[in-house]
């Protein structure tokens, strides 16, 4: 099993191996996104995840579900316990490994993208315990890889989509998610803002650096990140101040201008709105 340290140019599976990989994710999962799906169990701590345009709060037991194409990103809640989590991470490629009508009920609609997963399924859920019970099986399958793994990864995985099948959580996929031509266009601009994010960036920079007029930049972010430009670059300062937080003991102040604050009572309006807490609870 590997640690997973992500972005967007991370290669999460090897075309020639078995398309199916597990991770042991701690802390930070950066924004990237795949056109694999992908499966996240929280097994320690508290943290928010943003999958598409919806930001779910996840604890220990939680499984969240990320349809491939999605932006997606996590960030922990609290310092004092640590963020722990599993990532299963999958190629499409896999469901057209079965060669069943039955199973393919279920997995075309999902590849050709009419389907999608629910975003979270939680304790307390009619559908929580066998799911949880398939996951923690194919994470153990490659986890520890013994003979035919392989069959019995494909056969915890038909099992999984037929118990959220059965409990209604395969959905239509609705308008407005972005497509993968959309998200590639973006991440250029994610690099930058990544790299400048210390700077002041207008929207009319980042609309010339995706050869876009202000006007449908703005139309167009909306609908990739589900927020407006300005409210994502603030989160990604703040994500930012909030590693330097927990890593130095360099005074607020320091830390808001170098993230792109001009002012620390701004910065800490916005850190609180982003992570419910004042800065000063990220060094308790």
């Amino acid at each position: 099993m590997n640690d997973l340290q992500l972005h967007e140019k991370t290669v999460l599976i090897d075309p020639a191996a078995f398309p199916v990989n597990v991770f042991l994710g701690r802390r930070t999962l950066g924004l990237h996104w795949h056109e694999h799906y992908e499966m996240i169990y929280v097994t320690r701590g508290e943290a928010v995840f943003r999958i598409g345009q919806q930001r779910h709060q996840a604890g220990p037991g939680d499984i969240l579900f990320v349809n491939g194409g999605e932006l997606h990103e996590g960030s922990s809640l609290t310092h004092a316990e640590p963020l722990e989590y599993y990532a299963v991470v999958y190629d499409p490629a896999l469901f057209e490994q079965i060669d069943d009508p039955h199973y393919r009920e279920i997995t075309v609609p999902l590849r050709e993208g009419r389907w999608s997963f629910p975003p979270k399924v939680s304790p307390g859920a009619d559908a929580y315990p066998a799911v949880r019970r398939y996951l923690e099986g194919l994470i153990e399958e490659c986890s520890m890889k013994q003979t035919a793994y392989e069959a019995g990864v494909k056969s915890l995985l038909a099992l999984l989509l037929t118990v959220l099948a059965r409990h209604g959580l395969l959905s239509e996929t609705g308008p407005g998610r972005p497509d993968e031509r959309t998200l590639k266009r973006f991440m250029p601009l994610f690099d930058y803002i990544d790299a400048h994010y210390g700077c002041r960036i207008t929207v009319e920079e980042a609309a010339r650096l995706v050869c876009l007029s202000p006007y449908h930049f703005c139309k167009l972010f909306k609908r990739a990140t589900g927020q407006t430009f300005v409210s994502f670059v603030n989160e990604r300062r703040v994500n930012k101040a909030e590693e330097l937080l927990r890593s130095t003991d360099l005074p607020v102040t320091e830390i808001a201008e170098r993230v792109g604050f001009g002012s620390v009572n701004y910065f800490d309006r916005v850190f609180k709105k982003v992570k419910r807490c004042p800065p000063s609870a990220r060094r308790k």
